[in-house]
């Protein structure tokens, strides 16, 4: 296990546990649940791009999974109070937030996407194995040697 994924080992556990994550694994959200979801991830994951060279570039995959327009309405009170948590985040911290959230698609992802065969899950797609290592290595060449600094925001990421 990589010492950043030991650091943020109980932060993963508590956000896999939690009721709606459950059901999102366990492939029962219903159809609305699952629309707002994707809104606040493509938000998420958007605004992280920003972060990363082109070619590791996710929020147009969501895109293609949404399927309704969505407005400012549609932004739910935790995604908003991380989008503007993020915003205030220092550059140096960004990769912390997007190792949870685009190594948890990458991998854990791929449960979710087999549990959920009823439902688009392209954001959850990769082109095959070799894309999901370029992307962790990609991302673990950035983090590994600085866990300790990138610790708490790493968990402030779950």
């Amino acid at each position: 296990m990589s010492k950043i994924k030991d650091l943020t080992w109980e932060s993963h556990k508590k956000a896999e546990a939690h009721p709606l994550n459950q059901d999102l694994i366990n492939g029962i959200l219903n159809d609305t649940e699952y629309e707002l979801y994707l809104i606040q991830r493509y938000l998420i994951t958007n605004y992280l791009d920003n972060y990363l060279s082109f070619q590791y570039h996710r929020a147009e995959k969501f895109l293609e999974d949404i399927t309704k327009e969505f407005s400012e309405d549609d932004i739910m009170p935790r995604a908003r109070e991380y989008l503007d948590y993020l915003d205030e985040l220092e550059e140096r911290y960004m990769i912390a937030h997007i190792y949870v959230n685009y190594l948890g698609d990458a991998f854990g992802g791929q449960i979710i996407k087999k549990n959920n065969p009823h439902r688009e899950c392209n954001h959850l797609t990769f082109s095959g194995p070799e894309e999901i290592r370029e992307l962790a290595k990609h991302i673990r060449l950035r983090i590994d040697d600085r866990a300790e600094e990138l610790e708490y925001p790493a968990n402030q990421a779950f």
